[in-house]
This record gives structure tokens, C-alpha cells and sequence, in this order.
């Protein structure tokens, strides 16, 4: 069992008064100038979601073959290396 060393903990309140001294700046600037937590989040999501959108469309069919042949590959080559069924 490794001991916990006083400096160690000293680190960890540190880093979490930082934390929240962080958050509540942040938190009045959000308030400050109107913005929302989930709107920022909401919006992120839309920007994402067009981009992907627009990736998709520009690649044309060879994308969206791409992206149909990657829904079922990606997660059977999870499954086979999670197994180990597959040696180099």
C-alpha cells in the first residue's frame, strides 16, 4: 500500500481550489456577457453535426460508403482485439 505523503495531498487542494477559482471566473464571464453553458454546448453540438454533414456531402457517394462499411467494421475489429483473435 502506498503511503500518502502530506505533500501529495497539499497538491490535490491546490489543484482543486485552482478548480474553482477557475470555474467561478468563467462562470461570471458567461453571466457577464449572456452567454449559456448549454447553448455553448448545444452549439458545439450543430457546428459538429454541419461539419459532418458537409464532410459526408463532399466526399460524395465514397464517403458515404465509407461511413456505412465503417459502422459495422470498426466495432468487429474492436471485438476481434478484445478477444486477442487476431495474432500479429
Amino acid at each position: 500500500m502506498q503511503e500518502i505523503r502530506e505533500g501529495n495531498v497539499g497538491y490535490g487542494i491546490r489543484k482543486f481550489l485552482q478548480l474553482v477559482l477557475v470555474s467561478l471566473v468563467v462562470g461570471g464571464f458567461l453571466t457577464l456577457t449572456g452567454l449559456a453553458p448549454l447553448d455553448l454546448a448545444l452549439g458545439l453540438k450543430e457546428f459538429a453535426l454541419s461539419a459532418a454533414d458537409f464532410a459526408v456531402s463532399a466526399l460524395g457517394a465514397a464517403g458515404s460508403y465509407i461511413v456505412a462499411g465503417a459502422v459495422f467494421v470498426v466495432p468487429l475489429w474492436l471485438v476481434i482485439k478484445a478477444f486477442g483473435l487476431v495474432r500479429k
